[in-house]
């Protein structure tokens, strides 16, 4: 490990009449899906790398399945923020070509941001006020 670099720590903590309060930290055993979804993370970053450009899951997919058709690609651990990088995008090009996407009525985004996050739990209302 270098300086600066992260690392993940378990930490677990007991209490005991004997011994009181007692702190283990260790490394946690990553799973099978945390290992899937690391590797899917290092292979599309490589490509991205790669390619000189930020390579999006259709893209990476569509490759794979190119090289081979019976390739699996469902049940794969996909980070949310990929998701919302490939929309922002895919909005971003439909809006040059469609003007309502840019013109939405701001009452009507409201409608639709309350029907999603109807609650008035403080993620919610955050969820709703970064969606306008």
């Amino acid at each position: 490990m270098k300086q600066g670099d992260s690392l993940e720590l378990l930490v677990n903590k007991s209490v005991s009449k004997k011994h009181g309060e007692t702190v283990f930290f260790k490394l946690p055993n990553k799973t099978s899906w945390r290992k899937k979804m690391e590797n899917l993370e290092k292979q599309i970053s490589e490509l991205s790398k790669e390619k000189g450009r930020e390579i999006y899951l259709s893209e990476y997919f569509l490759i794979v399945l190119k090289e081979n058709k019976w390739a699996k690609i469902r049940n794969n651990v996909i980070l949310r923020s990929r998701y919302q990088s490939e929309f922002d995008a895919i909005w971003k090009e439909q809006a040059k070509h469609h003007g309502i996407l840019n013109d939405s009525d701001k009452t009507k985004n409201s409608e639709i941001l309350n029907f999603i996050f109807p609650g008035i739990k403080e993620t919610q209302v955050k969820y709703r006020k970064a969606g306008l």
